[in-house]
């Protein structure tokens, strides 16, 4: 009796890794589905006991824990807790650079995110260098026209444009279109988003012959009647001239 249950014992314990996979696993799923849906409290109930489980069964610095880390972190940036998700993102990028490599895609997945946290609270500088790393890392395992590789151009090009540093936004904007353009459909919502901020860039610096070349349904570029209008100096009150005097 004593060997029987020993042996049933070990067999439990042999098998209780392959339970956990199985469960958290599900839970993944579950997190993702809940989260598109806009349930980030489900969300995060079902990303953090993943990551609880996964770690169980796989141990800390499993890159599949690192993946369950971002997955966190991610619901927990779309609720605004900065604060929870950096420290998360941080031992993701930690497994993964040890576990992969500095400069395996995975790696540039987690700094990307890291630069869109601090974008988020227009922290401009330490986004600005994890999104410059993430860009380098793509560029240099993916190639310079990989979907990827334009998300990059386009994160810090639309850091550029938030603190009105249009003459860096340009550049990576419009490779980052040129990208989406080749690859993507006319309707997509990636290359969508690209155009109209390369659109918000050349109203916002007065090219608009340029703009509307990117001008999508439902904007409007200045004719050339409204532009000198725009340009007209707005009359002092009561169409005084304040130099007389």
């Amino acid at each position: 009796m004593q060997r029987q249950a020993a042996v049933l014992a070990l067999a439990a314990a042999l098998s209780a890794p392959a339970a956990f996979a199985q469960e958290w696993k599900v839970l993944s799923d579950q997190s993702v589905a809940l989260y598109q849906k806009g349930d980030l409290a489900g969300a995060e109930a079902a990303a953090s006991r993943s990551l609880e489980l996964a770690t169980a069964s796989l141990g800390p610095e499993s890159p599949i824990v690192a993946t369950r880390l971002n997955n966190l972190a991610v619901v927990y940036r779309a609720q605004k807790k900065y604060a929870e998700a950096e420290p998360l993102y941080l031992r993701a990028l930690a497994i993964r650079e040890k576990a992969l490599g500095p400069n395996h895609p995975e790696v540039a997945v987690t700094l990307n995110n890291l630069g869109a946290l601090h974008d988020a609270q227009d922290q401009f500088e330490p986004a600005e260098g994890y999104y410059k790393r993430s860009l380098a890392i793509r560029e240099k395992a993916l190639g310079p026209e990989h979907l990827e590789v334009a998300a990059s151009l386009n994160s810090l090009g639309e850091l550029y444009m938030a603190q009105r540093k249009y003459e860096r936004a340009e550049p990576l904007l419009t490779r980052a279109f040129e990208i989406r353009r080749k690859s993507l459909g006319e309707k997509d919502p990636d290359r969508l988003a690209t155009q109209k901020d390369l659109w918000t860039l050349y109203v916002s610096t007065e090219r608009f012959a340029l703009a509307e070349e990117y001008q999508q349904e439902g904007q409007v570029t200045p004719n050339e009647a409204q532009r000198r209008r725009m340009a007209i100096p707005i009359p002092s009150p009561k169409g005084f001239d304040p130099t007389v005097r």
